[in-house]
């Protein structure tokens, strides 16, 4: 369960990424051909970045507390974060974990 939250958390850095470029493009296409920058287009444009923002920081956050958890009940309140704002299936995952997981030193070295 922790390597795939961990695989799940980077699908979701990676889907962000591609998400807010995709706006990013198709917002300054739309710039180019129609000359006009109306307020709709620069709160999209800043919605979709304070939301890569979240995930982003909620993310980085959750692989540390992975790499660094002892316990599962450690990982209860950033796995919930996770759950909401990130990835479904890595909250999921991180929620399922059991403290054997986390001591395995098998786990660490990988």
């Amino acid at each position: 369960m922790k390597q795939a939250s961990i695989v799940f958390i980077i699908i979701s850095f990676v889907a962000t990424f591609l998400a807010l470029t995709g706006v990013a493009v198709y917002f300054i296409q739309l710039n180019v051909f129609s000359s006009v920058l109306s307020g709709d287009v620069i709160a999209i444009c800043c919605a979709a970045a304070a939301g890569a923002a979240v995930d982003t920081t909620i993310g980085i956050i959750a692989l540390v507390k992975l790499m660094h958890a002892k316990e599962r009940r450690q990982l209860k309140v950033i796995a919930i974060l996770t759950l909401i704002f990130c990835s479904l299936l890595a909250g999921i995952f991180m929620l399922l974990i059991k403290d054997e997981e986390l001591n395995n030193e098998l786990n660490d070295e990988k």
